[in-house]
Parts: structure tokens; C-alpha cells; sequence
């Protein structure tokens, strides 16, 4: 319901807009919500930033597992 203005909740959440604000904003663009269904829809976005980006940061590094794997012994030391 509320992804097509996606990107501009997005970053009215980021600049520190409060709700209220957002949701006067969606009534001027004919599109009604509940403060809820506002919160809902923000936290799930929040929440696949916060992944994706994690994931960008991780990405690059697992790629050299197969080769990090092969410097370690078959049989390591029992104290490792």
C-alpha cells in the first residue's frame, strides 16, 4: 500500500520527520493510513536496510573463505 512512496517515507524517517508529519503528508497525496500500519511499514524497511547492508559489508569477505580454508592445517593443534 505505502511502496510506492517508499523511498520518500524513507528518507523522511531518516531526516528525523515525525509521523505525524508523514502522514499529513500522505492525506495530501490521497493515500490514508493509520499511525500503525505507518509504524509497520517503517520498522519492515528499516529492518531490510539494516540486512542488505549488513550484507554489502560481509559480502566481499566471504569470498575469501575458500581461500582462508586452505591455509589452515587438516589437523590443527588441540589447543586451538
Amino acid at each position: 500500500m505505502l511502496d510506492p512512496f517508499r523511498d520518500k517515507l524513507l528518507q523522511m524517517d531518516q531526516d528525523k520527520i515525525t509521523r505525524t508529519k508523514m502522514l499529513v503528508w500522505l492525506r495530501a497525496r490521497q493515500m490514508p493510513c493509520s499511525r500503525s500500519n505507518l509504524r509497520h511499514f517503517l520498522t519492515i524497511r528499516r529492518a531490510e536496510h539494516n540486512c542488505n547492508h549488513m550484507l554489502e559489508c560481509v559480502a566481499p569477505g566471504a569470498g575469501q573463505c575458500p581461500s582462508v580454508e586452505k591455509l589452515f592445517p587438516e589437523n590443527p593443534a588441540s589447543e586451538i
